[in-house]
This record gives C-alpha cells, structure tokens and sequence, in this order.
C-alpha cells in the first residue's frame, strides 16, 4: 500500500522503503491536489503517464515524447508548471473512443 504524502512528511524514513512507483504515485496524487486547488482540473481526472500508456497501449517513453511533439497527444496533458507529466482521464478516454485522432 502507498503512503499518503502527509504520511512521508511526518516519517520521512520511511522514504527508504517505498519503490520508485511508489513514488511516483505520491507525486502524481499530490500534484492532482495542487491542480485541483488551484482550479486547474479534478484531482480524480488526473493520470499519471504510466496509466495513461496502459490505457493508449503504448509505451510510457512513447506516449511522453508525442505529448510533446504531436498536438493531438499534447491536448492530452496536464500543464503543472514542472518536468512531470500527467494526463486528463476524460481526455484520454475520449481520444480513445475517436479512435486515437
């Protein structure tokens, strides 16, 4: 099970333990927070890049190159203001259910 980011703060020796998705996870789960504080977006629309390639059947590599370089992929995204990416949910679902374009 994943700690809460809260948790981490109030141990943070605990970070030894955690995996890199792990991680992530917590990243992902706090940056949707931030996000949806500031109005941006739903904390629960917000996927992280790993999720979103699942759901596209694509690489994870692959899927952060085209959300930069190809404007379809990059409608897909996010915008945090920093080098992590994540993805709207409903977005991916509908690009999906387009047919990908």
């Amino acid at each position: 099970m994943t700690p809460t980011l809260y948790a981490v703060a109030r141990q943070p020796e605990m970070l030894e333990d955690l995996s890199v998705a792990q991680l992530a996870a917590i990243i992902a789960a706090a940056s949707a927070k931030v996000l949806e504080k500031a109005g941006v977006v739903e904390a629960e629309d917000c996927i992280a890049l790993r999720e979103t390639a699942n759901l596209l059947k694509m690489h994870p590599k692959t899927v952060a190159r085209l959300s930069r370089v190809d404007p379809r992929y990059r409608r897909l995204r996010v915008e945090t203001g920093t080098a992590r990416v994540i993805f709207n949910r409903r977005r991916v679902l509908a690009f999906i259910a387009r047919g990908k374009g």
